[in-house]
């Protein structure tokens, strides 16, 4: 065989090619099951702390009732529970990102400090109730999951604790 052969270097080329092909395989694979660990870790850090959040609200609820009369002289209560929206809103949001490890793994976690400040207009209110006899109200608000409420969580309504 020449030294010049074309066919030789191009199955030499082919030979090498496929013995560089070897640790790449490798390497691909020990980055898979790193990220494998990696998911793993995160899962495991994140089982104690709350998922995506989503806080909505506050709704001011207003349960009242009416004692009427049929033509026929009966008496009947109506009961209504009127739903106000704030007409002014402001969320302010502290968001405060806390370092968690495990193993190798660095995981970041998301602690959250939220105020929220509103102003409800009194003539919805008056207009919910005239004519009713007031029973209940009441303040709701809707977190997405409850795990991440904090004890310390405080409510104010005309900046008093109730």
């Amino acid at each position: 065989m020449k030294k010049e052969s074309i066919t030789l270097r191009i199955i030499l080329i082919a030979a090498i090619i496929l013995i560089l092909l070897i640790p790449l395989f490798m390497i691909q694979s020990l980055i898979e099951e790193r990220q494998a660990y990696r998911d793993e870790a995160i899962k495991e850090v994140s089982k104690g702390w709350a998922g995506n959040q989503i806080v909505s609200g506050p709704v001011l609820s207003v349960l009242s009732s009416k004692v009427e009369k049929t033509n026929d002289g009966k008496t009947y209560t109506t009961n209504l529970q009127t739903n106000l929206l704030p007409e002014k809103l402001n969320y302010d949001v502290e968001l405060m990102p806390e370092k968690r490890y495990l193993g190798i793994y660095e995981i970041v976690l998301y602690r959250a400090k939220i105020r929220l400040s509103g102003v409800f207009k009194t003539e919805d209110l008056n207009k919910a109730i005239t004519g009713r006899k007031l029973e209940e109200t009441f303040v709701s608000f809707n977190l997405s999951d409850l795990r991440g409420m904090q004890n310390d969580s405080q409510f104010k309504w005309n900046d008093l604790k109730p």
